[in-house]
C-alpha cells in the first residue's frame, strides 16, 4: 500500500520543489468546486480531508499549497513502478484508488523463497520502496482481502507483516471495518449501529448483514476469507519460469552484465528442463538503482532449453539494445523470464544419415537466424512462407518466423518479374534447343519439364505457363516458362525467363 503516492510522486517528478513539512494537497474539480483530492501528512495534520472545498481548506490552512491532480500521468507512473517491482514476483499488478489510496498487488507463491522467506520478502520491498522516497505498507495473507486490509489499516505494516497461514478472518478481527474495502454509505451504516470492528460483523448471521447493508458486505467478507476469488490484473502474463539474480554491488560494465545474463541463461535452462519445456520467447528485465526499467526481449525460431545458446543470443541482443541507454547509478538486479514456453517432446535418433543431415541443418538454420536477429534485429530478418496460390511469384511471402523448408523442384531465386527471352524450339510444346537472355545466346543440354500451371479463375484471365527445368551448356540451370498454350490460346507463344536454382 502505497498511502501517500499521489502527492509523493508530484514531489518527485517536480524534483522536490515542495517542502514536506509543509501542508500541500492536489486538486480536482468535483461537484462544480475545486475540491481537495489528494492530502500530504503535514495537510492531514492540519486538519484537511479529501473533498474540502478549497476555500475551507485555505481557511483552515493558510500556509497550504496546492497543486492540480494529474491522473492520467499518476496511472502511468504507477503501472511503471509496477513494471519495475517485477524482480520481486513475476505477477504483480497496480491498484487504484484502494482505500483512497494506491498500492500494488503480489502473488508470492514461488518467490518468497529467493528472498530467504516472506519476511525477508517483505523488507526487501519496503527497502526498495522508500529507497525511491515512497511511503510504504506492506502484508503477506492467504488472500488478496486479508492482505490488502492488513496493509491499510493494520500499524504493523510499516515495517511489513504477514498473516499466519489458514487464519482467515481472526488475522483481521481486530481492524476497523473500512479495511474490508466497504463504499462510505455502508461504512457509515455499520458504525451507526455499533459495528466498528471485523471482528463484530463475524458475530453477526450473513443474513441479517446482507438483508441490512446489502450484498458488497458479504462479498467482501467472502473475498477476505477466500470463499470467492478475486482476480486481480497484471501488467504482463506471469509465467512459471524465471531466474532472479540480485547484485550485491550496481552494475553498469558490458562485460559484468553479459555475465549476469549467462548466469539468468543457465538457471533459466534448469528450470525448463525440469519442465520438459522450452522457450520460444524471453524477456530480461534490468533493474537500477533509480527504480528505472531496461527491457531486452529475445525470441527463438524453435523451443530452446540450451543454456549456451540462450545465453549466447542474449548476450548479442543486450549489447544492441543497450548501445546508448543511461543505466544510472547501475544495475542491482536482474530477471529472466520465459514469456512463450512449448513442450519439448522426445525426439528419436534417426539412423538414417541423410534425415540424421537434414536435422542438423534444420538446427543449424534455426540457430542462424536466432543469431541474425539478436544482432540485426527482427525486423531486418526475413524468412520466406508459404501463401494459398500455385502462381510461383504469389505463391511465398517474406515475414518474420521460422524458417520454412522450400520446394526441391522449385529455384531458390525467383526474378523480381519474369523477364522475356527469343527460344527456338523443335516442337510447340516441347522446350527450347536454344535461347537469347539479356544480350547473350544460350544453348540447352538438359531440359525437364513441362510443370503446366493454370491461371487463378477468380482473377484476371492470364495464359496457361508451362514451365521447364533447363541446364544450359556453360553450366547454367534456369526455370523458364512459356506463356499461352499453342494452337488453343495463341499462335506465337512466349518464353520468359522466371528464376535460377544456383
Amino acid at each position: 500500500m502505497l498511502p501517500d503516492w499521489p502527492t509523493q510522486r508530484w514531489r518527485r517528478v517536480h524534483g522536490g520543489q515542495q517542502d514536506e513539512a509543509l501542508p500541500f494537497a492536489l486538486t480536482e474539480h468535483a461537484a462544480s468546486a475545486l475540491r481537495i483530492s489528494a492530502l500530504n501528512p503535514a495537510a492531514r495534520a492540519a486538519g484537511l480531508r479529501p473533498g474540502l472545498p478549497l476555500a475551507d481548506a485555505r481557511a483552515l490552512a493558510p500556509e497550504l499549497c496546492v497543486a492540480e491532480r494529474p491522473f492520467v500521468e499518476e496511472r502511468a507512473d504507477l503501472e511503471r513502478l509496477a513494471r519495475s517491482c517485477v524482480r520481486f514476483s513475476p505477477f504483480v499488478a497496480p491498484v487504484h484508488q484502494a482505500f483512497g489510496a494506491h498500492g500494488l498487488a503480489f502473488d508470492v507463491t514461488g518467490a518468497a523463497h529467493l528472498f530467504g522467506g516472506e519476511t525477508a520478502w517483505l523488507e526487501a520491498v519496503l527497502a526498495a520502496l522508500n529507497k525511491l522516497s515512497f511511503t510504504a505498507n506492506a502484508a503477506i495473507a492467504d488472500t488478496v482481502g486479508l492482505a490488502a486490509a492488513l496493509a491499510g489499516c493494520d500499524r504493523r505494516a510499516r515495517a511489513g507483516v504477514a498473516a499466519p497461514v489458514g487464519a482467515g478472518l481472526a488475522a483481521i478481527g481486530h481492524l476497523p471495518v473500512r479495511a474490508l474495502r466497504l463504499n462510505d454509505e455502508v461504512e457509515a451504516g455499520l458504525r451507526a449501529v455499533g459495528l466498528k470492528t471485523v471482528a463484530d460483523l463475524a458475530r453477526i448471521a450473513r443474513a441479517s448483514l446482507a438483508r441490512r447493508f446489502g450484498v458488497e458486505l458479504i462479498t467482501r467478507l467472502d473475498q477476505a476469507a477466500g470463499l470467492i476469488g478475486e482476480p486481480i490484473d497484471p501488467i504482463a502474463p506471469a509465467s512459471p519460469i524465471f531466474a532472479l539474480r540480485k547484485l550485491l554491488e550496481p552494475i553498469t560494465a558490458i562485460e559484468a552484465l553479459n555475465q549476469m545474463a549467462g548466469d539468468l541463461a543457465a538457471a533459466l535452462a534448469q528450470s525448463l528442463d525440469a519442465a520438459a519445456n522450452g522457450v520460444r520467447q524471453a524477456r530480461l528485465d534490468l533493474f537500477c538503482v533509480d527504480g528505472a526499467v531496461a527491457s531486452v526481449a529475445v525470441g527463438f525460431a524453435r523451443a530452446e532449453a540450451d543454456p549456451r545458446r540462450i545465453g549466447r543470443i542474449l548476450k548479442e541482443r543486450m549489447e544492441r539494445a543497450l548501445e546508448g541507454v543511461d543505466l544510472g547509478f547501475g544495475v542491482e538486479a536482474g530477471l529472466l523470464i520465459a514469456c512463450a514456453l512449448e513442450r519439448r517432446e522426445a525426439v528419436a535418433v534417426d539412423l538414417d544419415p541423410e534425415a540424421a543431415r537434414r536435422a542438423q541443418a534444420e538446427a543449424a538454420q534455426a540457430a542462424l537466424r536466432d543469431a541474425l536477429c539478436a544482432r540485426l534485429g527482427d525486423g531486418a530478418v526475413m524468412i520466406a512462407a508459404g501463401r494459398d496460390s500455385h502462381i510461383p511469384e504469389r505463391a511465398q511471402t517474406a515475414k518474420p518466423g521460422p524458417p520454412v523448408v522450400a520446394r526441391a523442384d522449385r529455384p531458390l531465386f525467383l526474378l523480381a518479374r519474369p523477364e522475356p527471352i527469343e527460344a527456338l524450339a523443335e516442337t510447340p510444346d516441347g522446350p527450347p534447343r536454344s535461347f537469347r537472355w539479356r544480350r547473350m545466346s544460350f544453348r540447352v543440354a538438359r531440359a525437364q519439364g513441362p510443370e503446366r500451371i493454370g491461371a487463378e479463375w477468380w482473377r484476371a484471365s492470364a495464359p496457361t505457363r508451362d514451365y521447364f527445368r533447363i541446364e544450359t551448356a556453360e553450366g547454367r540451370r534456369l526455370w523458364l516458362f512459356r506463356e499461352g498454350l499453342y494452337g488453343r490460346e495463341t499462335d506465337r507463344p512466349r518464353w520468359f525467363v522466371h528464376g535460377s536454382f544456383a
